[in-house]
């Protein structure tokens, strides 16, 4: 119920996965093939944790209920985001789990079997030690400590999780190797900054978005745009002074793009402020 589906959903369609989630407190799913995609909209709307959602068995009348779940999704590869923005970043947590048993040394090792007996001998044991946790989290979130509230996760998992969710967020990328970020400079046109992440996105293989969709990303994550001497900048944003980004700025068929020249791909021209509006 989380993988997306280039499939236009029927909100009255049976939903019989669902039909047994009222009053969950977890849920468990599957591993996601190496070739699903998650579904960033599908993901807010089950733990945005507000809005009811209709639910129906097969051959059954509708009802509905509100998500009160944490969905818990193991993986070895993980899946691409597809509507990855700030809101899906906010709610993923990432627990890496990178120890190999069949690696530890043989005296370590055991069977299932007797792994399974040790755990079951220290169940009271985890079972507090759960608790205290959860009585810990929940002083944290009352209190709006952490991010998100009642986590504070280590720096291991904030970097894996940045690591794991760039391929989905190609425009965080691109900003990442091409843009500096700067308060109260509006330096980025928006034609010139289309521009580049084409070329951008050609010598990385990164994903390439629609211009319109590519500006409407860059407002999403704070830069909205601003017109300065009669054209469109991006506010907050300039070109970094070294790395790829000089050599696709002084590229003649990017140059090109951008200044509207004859075989210039459609763009149009810098010297048309008005057209530069309506483009994006």
């Amino acid at each position: 119920m989380f993988l997306h589906s280039r499939l236009a959903g029927d909100p009255g369609k049976a939903s019989p996965e669902e039909v047994d989630f009222a009053g969950a407190r977890a849920i468990f799913t599957q591993e996601p093939e190496a070739t699903d995609q998650f579904s960033g909209k599908r993901i807010k709307a089950f733990v945005g944790g507000q809005d009811r959602r209709p639910v129906r068995g097969l051959q059954q009348s509708q009802s509905y209920y509100r998500p009160r779940a944490v969905p818990v999704i193991a993986f070895n590869r993980t899946p691409r985001v597809v509507g990855e923005d700030e809101g899906i970043r906010r709610r993923l947590v990432i627990f890496p789990f990178v120890v190999n048993l069949r690696e530890l040394p043989p005296e370590k090792r055991m069977t299932q079997a007797e792994a399974e007996r040790r755990i079951l001998a220290e169940l009271p044991g985890i079972l507090n030690w759960m608790l205290d946790g959860f009585a810990e989290f929940w002083r944290r979130a009352e209190a709006g400590i952490g991010a998100p509230p009642g986590i504070d996760p280590p720096e291991e998992m904030r970097e894996l999780k940045a690591e794991l969710l760039a391929s989905s967020d190609p425009v965080g990328e691109f900003l990442a190797d091409c843009c500096e970020v700067v308060e109260g400079i509006a330096e980025v046109r928006v034609l010139e900054a289309y521009a580049v992440y084409e070329e951008w996105a050609r010598r990385t293989g990164g994903a390439l978005y629609r211009p319109r969709t590519f500006a409407d990303l860059l407002v999403e994550k704070g830069y909205p745009k601003k017109k300065t001497m009669g054209r469109i900048h991006f506010e907050g944003l300039r070109w970094r002074a070294e790395g790829d980004v000089v050599d696709i700025l002084e590229n003649s068929q990017v140059r090109a793009r951008i200044d509207g020249a004859p075989g210039a791909g459609g763009v149009a021209s810098a010297e048309k402020p008005e057209a530069e509006k309506n483009d994006f």
